[in-house]
């Protein structure tokens, strides 16, 4: 059967035998894309929705696809003399069919060709079922149904002889398609023709524009309206890479402040938001990726690979990539805030981590991921009173920014934890975790000691130090707690 993949719209041929009657999860091997097939769905009698090929002794088999009959062909359960016949009525040799005998004569020795389809485990995505070639009951002959109907099986005829000549006729033709094939590839990244297909209409660019506009406002929701916008640009322009690199950009953005929001280590309590961040942050790194290796100067592209190590804090792989900016890029707004990371808790860094922040805003004033990181930077240097405003700023603004309304709870109840007095062991472990929250690990940790020397025999103090020891690159340490922690458990 052939498979379309709704995102790229290539198209595979797939054994419809290999498909459970739920469907079978796969992936693209050209973008990627997971969804699901089924099975063909069964309309009205057998005999009108199914061929039929009638063996001389008196067999008869029924298929619904031309891959089918492949790849009984190879497996030869059929052979030539065998007739086939949709409706049953009128009958015609499998030999006489010139579209098959390419089939029959590479029987000997030469297995039916793999599919470029990956299954894949997990169920992810599912889509409507797939048409089916053979439930168009007008025609009456196999060689008679439209190519809009079924797929053909070759795009060569060939006779019914076994004159070598055949052969070299397929290879000389192979070898031709190759070799055109290859300066065509060639002369198209050199920029030949690139006039004639990188032509973007202006509703694309527009929409491309209006996505952007939403990624602004860098919330949850702006940047789902953002996703959305990029893959209807995706569907009118396929090919059109800055649509693919915007999409990559703002399912990796709206990853990273899902998680920072609900955060790993409340995966338990928001179970779905993590998973599916995640699994956002997977497809943003292999578009961009792809789109890299196809056009290494692409500043989306660099923008969405420098978030994900950003969030990673993979410092050595963000550095390369933020190697790969070209000049002319240099000024772009996002690669001067993320040039703005100093990946470092030290006062000095933080305090030019604010400067570059704050000279940045100045020329962008409305760049609000801007003023959220000089809020959490100003949270670090312990300006709790500046930090606040900051975040009341933003949410005047935008009333949606929820992470601003979240941060805010945080420095309040931080604030008043502060002026407790003698805390107990509860308070202490929950004091810390805020702390911890707002990435003040160092002293959330101290706080995290204090209730061990209260009460050694808990594991929360332990478990809530070695996730800060963890914020702090300190494994050793990490791993030491947590030992701790399952000992009293």
């Amino acid at each position: 059967m052939d498979i379309h993949c709704q995102r790229c719209g290539r198209v595979y041929e797939f054994d419809a035998a290999r498909i459970p009657h739920k469907g079978l999860p796969v992936k693209c091997a050209s973008c990627a894309h997971v969804f699901r097939v089924y099975r063909p769905t069964k309309t009205g009698d057998a005999g009108e929705a199914e061929w039929k090929v009638k063996q001389s002794g008196g067999t008869t088999y029924h298929f619904r696809e031309l891959t089918t009959l492949q790849r009984w062909i190879v497996e030869k359960k059929v052979e030539r003399r065998d007739e086939i016949s949709k409706t049953g009525t009128h009958w015609k040799s499998l030999g006489d069919i010139a579209e098959l005998s390419m089939f029959f004569k590479a029987v000997e020795g030469k297995p039916s060709p793999p599919s470029d389809v990956e299954e894949i485990e997990h169920d992810e995505i599912s889509v409507r079922e797939q048409p089916d070639w053979g439930t168009n009951n007008t025609a009456q002959e196999p060689e008679a149904e439209s190519p809009k109907d079924a797929p053909e099986l070759s795009s060569y005829e060939l006779d019914d002889t076994n004159s070598p000549k055949s052969y070299r006729k397929v290879i000389y033709i192979l070898v031709a398609g190759l070799i055109l094939g290859t300066t065509v590839g060639l002369l198209y990244i050199q920029g030949t023709f690139k006039s004639f297909s990188d032509q973007v209409p202006d509703a694309v660019l527009q929409q491309v524009a209006a996505g952007y506009s939403e990624m602004e406002n860098d919330t949850e929701n702006a940047l789902s309206t953002a996703v959305a916008l990029f893959e209807q640009t995706i569907a009118l322009k396929n090919d059109y890479l800055n649509a693919h690199t915007a999409l990559a950009e703002a399912l990796m953005r709206r990853a990273s402040i899902k998680l920072e929001f609900y955060g790993d280590l409340q995966a338990k309590k928001n179970p779905r938001e993590v998973k599916e961040s995640r699994k956002d942050q997977a497809r943003a790194l292999l578009i961009a990726q792809q789109s890299f290796k196809r056009e290494p100067s692409n500043i989306q592209a660099l923008r969405a690979l420098s978030d994900y190590y950003l969030y990673e804090k993979n410092i050595d792989s963000f550095e390369k990539v933020m190697k790969e900016v070209s000049s002319s890029d240099k000024d772009d707004k996002v690669v001067r805030l993320l040039k703005t990371y100093k990946f470092s808790e030290n006062k000095s860094d933080l305090e030019a981590q604010l400067n570059a922040l704050k000279k940045l805003v100045r020329k962008h004033p409305n760049f609000v991921r801007a003023h959220y990181e000089i809020g959490k930077t100003l949270l670090k240097l312990d300006n709790f009173e500046e930090a606040k405003k900051i975040f009341q700023k933003i949410l005047k603004k935008n009333g949606q920014h929820l992470r601003s309304t979240h941060q805010i709870k945080l420095l309040e109840q931080a604030i008043e934890d502060l002026n407790k007095p003698e805390l107990s062991y509860n308070d202490l472990t929950a004091k810390a975790s805020r702390l911890q929250q707002i990435d003040r690990a160092k002293e959330a940790i101290g706080l995290f000691e204090q209730a061990i020397g209260l009460d050694r025999t808990r594991p929360e103090a332990y478990a809530g130090a070695g996730w800060c020891y963890i914020d702090l690159e300190n494994m050793n340490a990490a791993l030491k707690s947590f030992k701790l922690a399952l000992e009293w458990q």
